[in-house]
């Protein structure tokens, strides 16, 4: 079938072999070149119509083959016109096999016979597969393997879409083409921007703030995007590159959750969509990836492609600490933690040896097989015997300090064995107070899994304040307090002014006990927010001070 590219026309279907529209005598080779096949949106509501077509090639395109052609049939209006125009300019310029190609010939007008209506006419590859409304109707929600496949995907697209110095406005499971080999492609840029200082001047972005893009501006730019997956600075005609990671994170979700999102409900007080009780199956590494993307205000979004696949890469090995987190095992142990450097509560009678919220008689899991011991002094003691045993162990140590590195005679802790560990605080021959604690060595199994993550982190490449954070959650999530507070006291003495690292080394001080040393780190966080105009961590660091001086009080 050959069919008329003119909308007025009657009678559009025409037989193959035809040269003009039997019906008002339209040419149906356009250009000499041009024969269209079938309509793939024939909307008489719509401005433009979509058809398949065979193209005979022509000096920029030498090669025969079926394409796609959009045609703006209603052009009385320029900013339509305007939007047509740069989307035949984005498929020139943007060069990825996920994205359409066209070529500087591919844009032209045509006027159907004896008529005064002047078509615009864009013709473009045509992506052959299923589009994700589709097969998500089809198939159901994604799994998280493959939900991570596809957002790598496409945001390696939309990083060679964004440094073309455009962003398309219009992500949704619609646009997106399962294609036959699997890989997805992004379509339908008729939406798309280009970035330009002209542009930013006229939504006067000044590097966004926590609440919105910048000062509010008199000139507004076309509102375009699709209801649910635009976020408001695009409603209000102030899209920026980030607005599209807001329609991504809200695609995946659609996608994950095989629920429209229309049937979601949002947080009243965050302005967060509330959806993870709809996809059981994705790890929380992922949904909070997705939260950060579909984050209110596009300051608080990921500032570029580059950070969201950084953070992709890093998905599995967060996903496999989430899970670790999650086993039996590692949950039971999870209620006491390490000592490789055992600390203390303040308190004038005991020698306290514990470092996390431990009194007497409690057990605490230890890492370390050789653990070094500490305390804090006791008033008027003279001395202290410390003594460990256990299985395969048992050793008393006499000491005037207060603390004590493991007898390198004696035998190393065994894991998954548990030990007796008594701090005895003398004066002479008479002891004026004693405290015992009950260690248990980490299970092999759990140590080897903590200490394999621990090094793949290294391997990561991150920056050194990245790499401490995720080295604080792998230890923390086991109560390895210790280690957790060695590695933040690492960066901040290697000069970090990172206030998030000042303010959980408050955190980890609070948590062992030691009230003074968290006031300490608290402050400078809170110097170090208010210089950097942030006000969440500055919030915790005051809320944080708080604790610490109310835990110094009698």
């Amino acid at each position: 079938m050959s069919y008329c590219i003119n909308p007025l026309c009657n009678e559009r279907s025409n037989p193959d072999d035809a040269e003009q529209c039997s019906a008002c005598g339209t040419s149906l080779l356009i250009n000499n070149r041009i024969r269209l096949l079938r309509p793939l949106r024939d909307d008489s509501y719509s401005y433009t119509d979509i058809f398949e077509i065979e193209d005979l090639g022509t000096k920029w395109h030498p090669v025969r083959e079926i394409r796609l052609m959009k045609v703006l049939k209603w052009a009385s209006e320029p900013k339509r016109v305007e939007l047509i125009q740069r989307e035949a300019l984005a498929l020139q310029v943007i060069r990825h096999p996920g994205v359409p190609t066209s070529t500087i010939d591919d844009y032209f007008t045509f006027y159907p016979n004896q008529s005064s209506i002047e078509l615009h006419c864009l013709v473009m590859q045509k992506m052959s597969g299923e589009n994700l409304e589709i097969w998500i109707n089809n198939y159901g929600k994604i799994s998280q393997s493959l939900a991570i496949d596809w957002l790598k995907q496409l945001v390696k697209i939309l990083d060679t879409v964004h440094r073309s110095t455009f962003f398309h406005r219009d992500i949704k499971p619609s646009n997106i083409i399962v294609q036959e080999h699997g890989q997805l492609a992004l379509i339908d840029f008729g939406g798309t921007r280009q970035i330009t200082d002209t542009y930013l001047a006229k939504i006067s972005v000044n590097g966004g703030t926590s609440t919105g893009l910048g000062s509010e501006s008199r000139y507004q730019t076309t509102r375009l995007g699709t209801p649910l997956y635009s976020p408001l600075e695009q409603i209000n005609g102030q899209a920026i590159p980030q607005s599209d990671f807001y329609a991504l994170g809200r695609t995946f979700v659609r996608l994950i959750t095989g629920e429209e999102l229309i049937k979601l409900k949002t947080d009243p007080d965050t302005g967060n969509l509330i959806w993870r009780h709809k996809a059981p199956q994705i790890d929380k590494p992922l949904a909070d990836l997705l939260d950060d993307l579909m984050a209110p205000f596009p300051a608080k979004r990921p500032s570029n492609c580059q950070v969201i696949l950084q953070r992709l890469e890093r998905l599995p090995l967060q996903s496999k600490i989430n899970r670790i987190i999650k086993a039996k095992p590692f949950q039971i142990s999870a209620v006491v933690l390490s000592i490789l450097s055992i600390f203390g509560i303040y308190r004038a009678s005991l020698p306290w040896v514990a470092n996390y919220f431990l009194s007497e008689g409690k057990k605490s899991v230890i890492l370390n097989p050789r653990p070094s011991i500490s305390w804090h002094s006791v008033s008027r003691a003279s001395s202290y015997v410390v003594k460990l045993e256990g299985k395969g162990v048992k050793w008393t140590r006499e000491t005037r300090d207060t603390k004590l590195a493991y007898p390198k005679q004696s035998e190393a802790l065994r894991f998954g064995s548990t030990y007796k560990l008594t701090v005895l605080a003398m004066s002479g021959d008479f002891a004026r107070s004693a405290s015992s604690y009950a260690l248990n060595m980490l299970p092999n199994s759990i140590a080897q899994q903590i200490t394999s993550i621990v090094k793949q982190i290294q391997k990561l490449n991150l920056s050194p304040d990245e790499e401490a954070r995720d080295l604080d959650t792998i230890y923390m999530s086991q109560k390895l307090i210790t280690e957790a507070i060695n590695v933040l006291l690492a960066r901040i003495n290697a000069g970090t002014t990172n206030p998030t690292l000042h303010r959980l080394l408050g955190d980890r001080y609070l948590e062992a006990g030691f009230p003074v040393n968290a006031q300490q780190a608290y402050t400078q966080a809170s110097i170090l927010a208010q210089s950097a105009d942030n006000a969440a961590e500055l919030a915790l660091a005051e809320v944080g001070l708080q604790r610490s001086k109310l835990a110094q009080q009698p």
